[in-house]
Formats: C-alpha cells, sequence, structure tokens
C-alpha cells in the first residue's frame, strides 16, 4: 500500500501546485493529469521524458515563481503515475511486473549506500530545519525569494525529488534493465541536444551565430542564471557523455551522422559558454569516457605510450591545419575542409585495397570532376558554394552506396569524389579569402589527401565498430574546429584567460568571505541551513556592499514593491532589475506609475530585447523622485522604442520591461506600475501587485557573487556542515569506485556515468551547482543510479566483485 499511498501524495501536490500557477492554472491541471496517466501507462517513460525536458521547462521569467516551477510538477506527475503503477502491480502480481530484457532483481542499493543515502537525508533534513529558523522560522508564501523561509525547501527539492524517484528507477532496471537504460541514456542525450538548440537560438537571436567577440555568455532557458552560476555548465558536464554514445553506438550512417550533428551542436554550445570550468571538465569527461569505453571492450587493446603519443600527434596536426584554413579563410573555408574529413573517414574504407590503376582512374576523374566544377561555379551565382555542396552529396551519396557496388567500380570512383571535393574546398577558400586563403586550403588539401591514401591502406573492414570509430575520429575533428573557430574567431574568450590569475584570487577571497559567516561549531558541523548563503552574505557583506533588494509591503490594503538599489556605484550592467515579460515592437512606450522615497533619487525605466542577463536595442529613460509632504506622487515616463526590432523570424527575441535604481544606497516604494504600448495595449500585468510577485522577476546582470559561494563541496559544507560534506563525498567515492572498479563497471552505462559525474565534479571546483534544483536533481538521480547498477551477468563475467 505504501506504493499507493506515495501516488496520492505526489498527485495531491502536484495539483496543489498546479491550481496555483500564475498562468492557465487549469490547462495545466489538466496537462498534468495526462502526464500521470501516460506515466502510468507506459513503465519507464519517465525516464526518457523528465531528463529531456529538464533543460527546456523553466518559465520563471514568465510566471515569478522562484521557490516552485515546472519541473516540480513534471517530477509529481510521474511519481504519481509511476507509483500506481507500482501499487497496482504488487496487488495483482504480489510483486513488481515479470522479468524481460536482461532485468536484475539484485539492482539497489547496498546496506552501506542505503545508509549513507538515509544519513545524508537525515543531514538535509536537520539543514532544512536550520535554515528555516535561521529565516524567522517557517512563513508560506508562492512568491518567496532567496532570502526567505521558503528558500530552503527550494535548494532541498533537487535531492528530496532524486530520492523520490529513485524507487521507480530501481523498479525499471530490475524489470527491464537494458530498456530502462536506454531509455534513461536517450532522455539525457535529447536534454543536452535541447539545451545547444536553445543555446542556438539565443546567439541567433540576440548576437550572431559565429559572433565570438562579445562579451555574452549563453544561458539557454536555465531562468536561475538570472544571479549568475553555472546551471547550464553543470548540465551539459552531465548530459554531454551520453551525447557522446549516440555517436559511438551508432552502428549504420544514419545513426553515425546522427550523433555527429547532436555532438557537434553540443561543442558549439559548450564552447559560447565562454566557462573556462566547462573548458576543464568536457575534456576531462571526454577523455575518462574514452579509457572507460575501452577498458570495458576487452576486443580492443590497450592504448599504450606510443599510440597515445600517435593520437596526440594528430590532433595537434589537425588543430594546425583548422586554424591555417580559418586564419584567412574564415568560417566558410573551415566548415568546407571539416566536411572534406569528415567524408574522408568513411571513403577511406571505400577506396580499400585499391591497387594502382584504380587510383590512377580515380585521380583523372577527380582532376576532370574538379575542373568542370570550377568552370561551372565561374557561371553561377555563389557557384563556389553550390559545386562544393554537389560534390558533398556525391561523396555523401557514394558512402551510402558503396556496399552495394563492386569494388573495382567503388574504389576509383571514391577517390575521384574526393578530389572533387578538395578541389571543391580550395575553390571556396579563393571566392571567400582570396589567394591567401588559397594557398592555406592547399596546404589543409595535401594533408587531407595524404590522410585518405594512409587511411585507405590501413583500414579493416570491422562492421559496427568501424562506424563507430568514424563517428569518434569526426566527433573530435569537430570539436577541434570548433575550439579553432572560437578562440580565433572573437578576442573575449581570449580575455576570459588573460584574467585567469586575478579572477582565482577574487575566488578565493570570495569562498574566505563565504566560510566567515559560519558561527560557532553547530554551523560548522551541521552547517548554517539549506539556502541560507544569500541572506548571510547580503547582512555581513565585506564593507556593506550590497547588490540590492526587493520586497512587498502592504498599506492600507494596497500592496506595494520596496526596491533598494545596490550599495556600490551603478553602471547599466550592474543595476538591480525588477522586470517583466512584454511584448516589445518598434514604436512609442508610455510607463507611468506611483513612487515615494524618503531621499532624492533616480528610478531608471527600460524596455529591452532581452533573453535573461544581456539587453540590447532599449527604450530607455528615468524620473527624477524626491521626497514629498504628500507621500504618493505619479510618475508618465515617454520610452523611445524605435531600435526594438524583435530579432530575425528564425530566431525570434524575448523582451523585457524592467525598473531599477540608478542611486546607490537608496529606496523607493512603487505601485501601480504600468506600460503602455505602441498599438495603446496595456502590456504589464499585475502591476498593482495584487496577485503578489506574479509575472515579475529579478535579475543581476552583472554581479552575481551575492547568491553563490562558488564552489560545490564549500556550499554543502556552508549549508550542512562537516558531516553533510563528508557524507556526500564518501557517496561520490562509492558510486565511483563501483562504476570504474566495481559491480557496475561492467555495466554498458557506467563509464558515461563515470564521465559525467567526473564532468560534473570539476564545474563544481568553480560553482556551487547544488543550488539550482533542476541540475541538482539530475546529479542525485545520476548518482543513486550509480549507487544501484549491478552488471547483468552476461557483462559482468569479468567484472571484479566488490
Amino acid at each position: 500500500m505504501m506504493p499507493l499511498a506515495a501516488s496520492v501524495v505526489c498527485a495531491a501536490l502536484g495539483a496543489t501546485l498546479c491550481w496555483h500557477y500564475p498562468i492557465a492554472a487549469p490547462a495545466l491541471l489538466g496537462a498534468f493529469v495526462a502526464w500521470s496517466v501516460t506515466v502510468y501507462l507506459r513503465s519507464g517513460l519517465w525516464l526518457a521524458v523528465v531528463p529531456a525536458l529538464l533543460p527546456i521547462i523553466g518559465f520563471a521569467t514568465w510566471t515569478g515563481w522562484l521557490i516552485f516551477e515546472e519541473f516540480d510538477i513534471l517530477v509529481l506527475g510521474a511519481a504519481a503515475g509511476g507509483y500506481a503503477r507500482l501499487g497496482l502491480d504488487r496487488i495483482r502480481f504480489g510483486a513488481v511486473r515479470k522479468q524481460t530484457d536482461r532485468g536484475d532483481p539484485r539492482t539497489g542499493l547496498s546496506v552501506v549506500s542505503l545508509a549513507l543515502v538515509v544519513l545524508f537525508a537525515a543531514s538535509a533534513a536537520v539543514a532544512l530545519y536550520r535554515g528555516i529558523a535561521d529565516a524567522g522560522g517557517f512563513q508560506w508564501g508562492w512568491f518567496q525569494g532567496y532570502y526567505d523561509p521558503l528558500n530552503s525547501l527550494r535548494v532541498l527539492k533537487g535531492f528530496a525529488l532524486a530520492l523520490l524517484m529513485t524507487p521507480l528507477l530501481l523498479a525499471d532496471l530490475r524489470c527491464s534493465g537494458d530498456r530502462a537504460s536506454a531509455l534513461l541514456s536517450t532522455g539525457l542525450a535529447i536534454g543536452a541536444t535541447a539545451a545547444a538548440a536553445a543555446v542556438i537560438w539565443e546567439r541567433a537571436a540576440f548576437t550572431g551565430i559565429l559572433n565570438f567577440s562579445t562579451d555574452y555568455r549563453s544561458t539557454a532557458l536555465f531562468w536561475e542564471t538570472h544571479v549568475g552560476g553555472a546551471a547550464l555548465d553543470g548540465f551539459f558536464a552531465l548530459t554531454a557523455p551520453f551525447a557522446v554514445r549516440v555517436l559511438l553506438r551508432a552502428s549504420t550512417p544514419r545513426q553515425a551522422a546522427i550523433g555527429a550533428i547532436v555532438v557537434g551542436t553540443l561543442c558549439y554550445a559548450c564552447l559560447t559558454t565562454f566557462s573556462r570550468g566547462v573548458y576543464l571538465a568536457v575534456p576531462i569527461a571526454f577523455g575518462a569516457l574514452m579509457v572507460l569505453v575501452r577498458a570495458q571492450d576487452k576486443t580492443l587493446r590497450p592504448i599504450g605510450l606510443l599510440r597515445m603519443a600517435g593520437i596526440a600527434a594528430l590532433a595537434v596536426i589537425a588543430l594546425a591545419v583548422f586554424h591555417l584554413t580559418f586564419r584567412a579563410g574564415g568560417y566558410r573555408t573551415l566548415a568546407a575542409i571539416l566536411g572534406a574529413f569528415a567524408v574522408s573517414v568513411p571513403l577511406s574504407e571505400v577506396a580499400r585495397n585499391a591497387g594502382l590503376r584504380q587510383w590512377a582512374y580515380g585521380i583523372a576523374g577527380g582532376v576532370v570532376l574538379g575542373a568542370a566544377g570550377i568552370v561551372v561555379s565561374g557561371v553561377l551565382p555563389k557557384g563556389a558554394y553550390i559545386v562544393y555542396g554537389a560534390a558533398f552529396a556525391f561523396c555523401c551519396g557514394l558512402v551510402w552506396r558503396h556496399s552495394q557496388t563492386e569494388a573495382h567500380v567503388r574504389a576509383p570512383a571514391a577517390v575521384a569524389a574526393y578530389l572533387w571535393i578538395l578541389v571543391a574546398a580550395a575553390h571556396v577558400a579563393r571566392y571567400w579569402g582570396g589567394a591567401s586563403a588559397l594557398a592555406d586550403a592547399l596546404v589543409a588539401d595535401s594533408v587531407l589527401m595524404a590522410f585518405l591514401v594512409v587511411s585507405a591502406l590501413r583500414s579493416k573492414a570491422r562492421g559496427g565498430s568501424r562506424v563507430q570509430a568514424r563517428g569518434a575520429i569526426i566527433g573530435s575533428a569537430m570539436l577541434l574546429a570548433a575550439i579553432v573557430a572560437t578562440f580565433s574567431g572573437g578576442a573575449y574568450m581570449g580575455e576570459r584567460f588573460a584574467t585567469v590569475d586575478n579572477d582565482l584570487a577574487d575566488r578565493i577571497r570570495h569562498w574566505s568571505d563565504g566560510l566567515g559567516y559560519l558561527q560557532g561549531p553547530a554551523d560548522w558541523t551541521l552547517g548554517k541551513g539549506l539556502g541560507r548563503f544569500a541572506a548571510s552574505y547580503f547582512y555581513g557583506a565585506r564593507d556593506s556592499i550590497h547588490p540590492g533588494s526587493y520586497r512587498l509591503g502592504d498599506e492600507d490594503g494596497k500592496p506595494f514593491l520596496a526596491l533598494s538599489g545596490p550599495t556600490y556605484p551603478i553602471s547599466f550592467g550592474d543595476a538591480f532589475r525588477v522586470s517583466q515579460r512584454v511584448s516589445a515592437t518598434p514604436g512609442a512606450y508610455v510607463a507611468s506609475f506611483d513612487a515615494r522615497a524618503s531621499q532624492d533619487l533616480r528610478v531608471h525605466l527600460e524596455v529591452c530585447d532581452k533573453h535573461l542577463l544581456y539587453g540590447e536595442n532599449c527604450a530607455i529613460s528615468n524620473a527624477e523622485v524626491k521626497p514629498s509632504p504628500s507621500g504618493w506622487e505619479h510618475f508618465t515616463v515617454p520610452l523611445d522604442g524605435a531600435r526594438l526590432d524583435g530579432g530575425p523570424w528564425y530566431a525570434p527575441r524575448l523582451a523585457f520591461f524592467s525598473v531599477a535604481l540608478e542611486t546607490s544606497g537608496r529606496r523607493v516604494d512603487l505601485r501601480n506600475l504600468a506600460l503602455v504600448g505602441p498599438d495603446g495595449r496595456r502590456l504589464v500585468a499585475n502591476g498593482d501587485f495584487s496577485n503578489g510577485m506574479a509575472h515579475w522577476f529579478f535579475t543581476s546582470d552583472r554581479y552575481h557573487l551575492p547568491w553563490h559561494i562558488k564552489n560545490m563541496a564549500l556550499n554543502v559544507l556552508f549549508d550542512q556542515g562537516v558531516v553533510g560534506l563528508v557524507l556526500l563525498t564518501m557517496l561520490i567515492f562509492v558510486a565511483s569506485w563501483r562504476l570504474v572498479f566495481g559491480r557496475a563497471s561492467a555495466h554498458p552505462l557506467a563509464p558515461y556515468l563515470a564521465a559525467a559525474l567526473a564532468g560534473f565534479l570539476v564545474v563544481g571546483l568553480f560553482d556551487s551547482l547544488l543550488d539550482v534544483p533542476r541540475v541538482a536533481f539530475l546529479f542525485y538521480l545520476l548518482l543513486f543510479a550509480s549507487l544501484a547498477l549491478r552488471a547483468h551477468p552476461q557483462d559482468a563475467s569479468t567484472a571484479p566483485p566488490v
């Protein structure tokens, strides 16, 4: 009966959240019911859907919710349906569903792991109590913020929701291990791709895909970064290995192409975070993944020092070729050379064992095709690109159909096709970059031709593993090319690395200040309380440097917003903004509000094309507010929004209406905020704050230290004390040992889980991470999976026991 009771509780909690949702509550409640029923009918589906939707299901910038969010409703719906299915199965069958697809009834937490999880849960519960007590005691409110009691509950959610879903995860693994593993890994790969796609939209809308000079750092749809943090970085660290899995497990050219697109998209997104933590974490995770994958495959020979040196040398050569190509030929030539390299990997197999006569025929055919392409490109507009596209398509078609043609036909065709695409790539370089780009491209062509010849002589037919090897080679080349484009295509990344020493010194000082807020043995042993760092910083910051804040007040039954500005000098990027999403079009806007102040100050108003932190094409104005004997005064302020353009049709821009203070260290009370658009429509909802902070959202665009201690271990130490930190460290150690050396080491997911945890911990060296519930949920879920996985006897026949 316990599962059915859990189902009822989860359904009630989820329905309550839906009913109080600030936007279209009845529709959301219907969706919640439908989702719960779907999970009940399709057991295990949540393993794919929840990770896939995790990076795109945050709408706090529209709702104003900070403590609760849509992801909570998603997980509670999955729990309601999953526990109902589990409970009814036990009533009908006396046990979980019949095992299929290599399920393993032994899957579960060991006594040691279970004890550690229970103790860590107890530590979190104590920290929840201490956090609420430190905030002044329990108070309920749907729109509380980071200084309020319910912020402790917000930080607990990631761990609590993962713990809630763990019994369902174990049930699915016991019933159908292979299916559950496939669903989970697929969901994680889709989630990584969805986050990367959001990054591409964001950059296409606000900076341009190939602009690496502006100091714009991608945030995707992680609204939690409105006060900084590394939510996107941590998510990529956890999911990137599973995106690579799509490529490594490809067994057909189509699957390999999909995997290459996924990995290429992810590489671009990781690079445009401009996060040095990601640049360190992802290579470490990928390196660990490759070592563990090879160690798991007993048919592969170990990578010796000589082979590692060879791989390193090839990587250096590839970097040199890509840099040479990019310096004068730009992105177009780099893409052309990268495409030629991509088709060279499978074409080398098509040309395998070709004789001298076949090579001669192929070279002659390639010269003819290349020359004809140059002639045709001179006739067509943008002919160089059209001819290159035709050559690339011909190469792909040849690879696709090579198994259906005779060897004496396909080998010369492969050589001819490859020569054609090399000539076409060189012509793209000349068309775009002139003679210097052509010279560089010819050097690159020579290297690629040598690569084809050597690969064709060495290649061996090895079925599916060969497709996976192709994917690994092409994916690595895409990553190297992306690195070259990012570092060579703009100045911002160079600036980021030039300030490493100063930034590290600032970070160490911040860590020291943060630990200084722990007072007495109880704080050090049990922690200050979950989610109490922001409040501790606000009241105890060095030199009284406060970032600004807001709260709702009430006067004669009329609510108002009390807005305080930062205590440091305020520039455009340093302002503390309270904002609302609006639909922005070019034209004249009129903002109005009532205000009162005890000192002279200036209120800043703006309508900007803005995703989260970086405003563009802003309509800006301000109002001078002075103390008045009558208290409240009404202000009407025009805003010239002629430059608001909404972005291109394929990447529309979002917009914010924001209010802030331009005067340091002052406070203003605001009410009856309104904004009228060019068409006369009122654009602001809940401007009188009668529904609390619904639809309102705050951002601190540049100054982020007040909200994060910026280190995962110190974050746990601050929240849960030494006890919590030791317990979490032991959990991570046990999970890592099981994945690398223990009973889970032979499981197909073990290398990917180990790489994910390693990458996440590296990012955690420089950011808190666990104060973002969505990311914390995924970390804890993968951690619990690592503690519970047990390799199937067929896989574990050579795995050492633990």
